[in-house]
């Protein structure tokens, strides 16, 4: 007979129709006085977490007649037999057998244990703990992830509490990097990774790591919206109840080598404080050192950005690097995000829930050649060799490998979007949330202040090195011996480069200064009266310097523009602290992609900040600013009509000569 034993939740329930002659005063202290009615008892049948709303109901004097049912294993008549309680000692062991076998087992012990004096003799005791730390962190990652938890290995979303909001005393980004932690093994904990695939280390067959039971996520990266990509694929695995497996970073937009995700960022952090079990793609597969090697694996990926631009991602080179050949395949029509453009996170969520619809979807889409350019007369259906010649460039749905429930392979995850309230409906929802009736006013939502910011891309924090380059840095910048010494700062964004041309031209220096004006001014009164403001991450507002006046705090720029140009030169004749990386000699020193992270950091670290408008590099920074410092976000003016560069170089000079500008009212 199996041992499963019957549960049932038992609650009292009085009934005012029984019989008020049965009603006895019980002597249990489970069951306290019915208050002169019959006692019933209601039993609910558990499944999981679901419960039958169904009550079979009892009077207690029909309980007699049921059945006994044991409440642990215990109380089973066919439990375990106990044990006699006698010791096993080496005599007992050596009575078992005949004398041959116990000849052979002291023999054994003796092999066993000269090996151990051998290998004692010729290991020093550092080798011997390595060894022992390999072992036990095999026999770790052996282990349930679960288990792991709840043993205080890996944790999940409940440590986010722990590292979230202690600051690192001195440093720069002090919301966004978190040390002070119990110990430094605690700080670095993350998944185990063999609770998700079948290796600890990369092996050349990506589809040999899978787990059974498991469902992962993958995807394309391209141009310098990688990061934003990347935020929206980890919301998409949690949605999904997938694998986030995160693609490799390639540098299509300067010279360089391709990154892992985890060289910048903090991916233990990120598991700590949201559950989320991601991992790099070459810490599955190794990326080829040259792009020589040909590809041993295909792979089928969904093309959004086909569904949303019209034509596919084609730069395949963040799969290709990693041995895949990669053919993508035509997403049917689905619900838009807010905006009417992306596509939803729900209805790609019910996209993947629904395996039937996406396998008949993918037979229309090999039945019809789907998807086809657009041609002045609709091909018929029956013209497989027209339609086959007019489908898109990285199309191939006639033999190319198809999409499948264990990877989930977008080529742009970039354009998912969520569906959220309006913006002033979702103010008045945030002002209801938090008190607000009382006079005080929530920050505006920003761009970028998205559902996906809120609960993934605000727990991915800059790494150590990171963190620890920008206090360098800035040390340097502002030439101090200590992060300690850095001030508090505003930081400034200038965006330059293809703006010229895709933006409808550069924005004036006017346009900062007069944003630097309204930043200053409301910095200055959230300092001089902290009641009067509430944001998400108030918390981390406390300026690093006694200085409370806000117009004397330094402004740090970052710019792509040269360093030799009219405008850091103009800047600098301001004041600025412009980040040069020609002089820090980033690139020879750090690599191709330091100077991008490192103004991204930098930018972070700011009291207050101000960007350039449709710049997603400065969008991202404004709301890591505004959560992790609680720092004041504008953006520059692109109409000017208010800021003057010569009264702010007379405004620079005056502050020279001591006579420095009042306090902003």
């Amino acid at each position: 007979m199996e041992r499963h034993f019957a549960h049932a939740a038992v609650e009292i329930i009085t009934d005012p129709s029984a019989d008020p002659s049965h009603a006895t005063a019980s002597k249990s202290p489970h069951m306290p006085r019915a208050g002169g009615a019959t006692p019933r008892l209601g039993f609910q049948a558990r499944m999981g977490n679901s419960v039958d709303s169904s009550a079979t109901l009892l009077n207690l004097p029909q309980v007699t007649n049921l059945p006994y049912i044991p409440g642990s294993p215990d109380e089973s008549p066919y439990r375990r037999p106990r044990s006699s309680g006698r010791q096993i000692t080496l005599r007992r062991i050596l009575r078992l057998g005949t004398s041959e076998s116990r000849v052979l087992l002291l023999l054994v012990t003796i092999v066993v244990l000269a090996c151990c004096f051998i290998l004692l003799g010729e290991r020093n005791e550092s080798d011997l703990v390595q060894d022992y730390h390999a072992a036990w962190n095999s026999l770790w990652a052996a282990m349930p992830d679960p288990l792991a938890a709840m043993l205080g290995r890996g944790v999940g979303a409940g440590a986010a509490s722990t590292t979230a909001s202690n600051p690192t005393e001195g440093s720069v980004l002090r919301g966004s990097g978190s040390r002070n932690v119990a110990t430094a093994d605690q700080e670095h904990r993350g998944p185990s990774k063999l609770h998700y695939f079948t290796h600890a280390t990369p092996q050349a067959k990506f589809w040999g790591q899978l787990r059974p039971g498991r469902r992962y996520l993958t995807a394309f990266t391209y141009g310098a919206n990688q990061m934003l990509g990347i935020q929206k694929l980890l919301y998409l695995a949690r949605i999904t109840s997938r694998v986030p497996i995160i693609p490799t970073m390639i540098p299509d937009h300067f010279v360089g080598y391709p990154a892992d995700f985890t060289e910048f960022y903090d991916l233990n952090r990120f598991y700590r404080e949201t559950g989320i079990p991601a991992f790099v793609m070459s810490g599955i597969k190794p990326g080829h050192s040259n792009w020589q090697d040909p590809p041993n694996e295909e792979i089928g990926c969904w093309s959004v950005q086909e569904a949303v631009v019209g034509y596919a991602n084609a730069f395949e080179h963040t799969l290709f690097h990693h041995g895949f050949v990669t053919n993508l395949w035509a997403l049917p029509p689905l619900t838009k995000a807010s905006g009417g453009q992306d596509i939803a996170f729900d209805a790609m969520r019910l996209f993947d829930f629904d395996q039937l619809a996406r396998s008949t979807w993918l037979d229309k889409v090999q039945r019809e050649m789907l998807p086809q350019n657009e041609t002045q007369a609709t091909l018929p259906v029956t013209d497989l060799r027209g339609r086959g010649n007019n489908t898109k460039y990285m199309f191939n749905p006639a033999s190319g490998a198809k999409p499948n429930d264990k990877v989930l392979c977008f080529d742009n995850t970039m354009f998912l979007g969520a569906i959220e309230f309006p913006e002033d409906a979702a103010a008045e929802v945030e002002q209801g949330l938090s008190g607000s009736a009382s006079g005080v006013v929530p920050e505006p939502r920003l761009t970028g202040e998205d559902l996906t910011w809120k609960e993934v891309g605000q727990h991915i924090h800059f790494n150590d090195e990171v963190r620890d380059t920008v206090d360098q840095y800035l040390a340097r910048l502002f030439d101090v011996t200590s992060p300690k010494e850095i001030p508090p700062y505003l930081s400034v964004h200038l965006r330059r480069g293809d703006f010229a041309a895709f933006a409808g031209g550069y924005t004036k220096l006017e346009g900062y200064l007069a944003a630097i004006k309204r930043v200053q001014a409301k910095l200055q009164l959230r300092i001089d009266d902290p009641s009067s403001w509430t944001s998400p991450g108030k918390s981390h507002f406390t300026p690093r310097s006694r200085s409370n006046v806000v117009v004397n705090f330094p402004i740090v720029a970052t710019t792509d523009e040269d360093m030799d140009s009219d405008l850091v030169r103009q800047i600098r004749d301001l004041g600025w602290k412009v980040v040069d990386h020609d002089a820090m000699r980033t690139i020879e020193t750090k690599g191709a992609w330091w100077p991008t992270v490192l103004d991204m950091a930098i930018l972070a670290g700011g009291s207050g900040f101000v960007g350039t408008e449709r710049s997603t590099y400065s969008y991202m920074t404004g709301v890591r600013v505004k959560y992790w410092q609680e720092g004041v976000v504008d953006f520059a003016d692109v109409n000017l009509q208010v800021a003057d560069l010569e009264a702010s170089l007379q405004e620079k000079a005056a502050r020279a000569e001591g006579n420095p500008p009042q306090k902003p009212q």
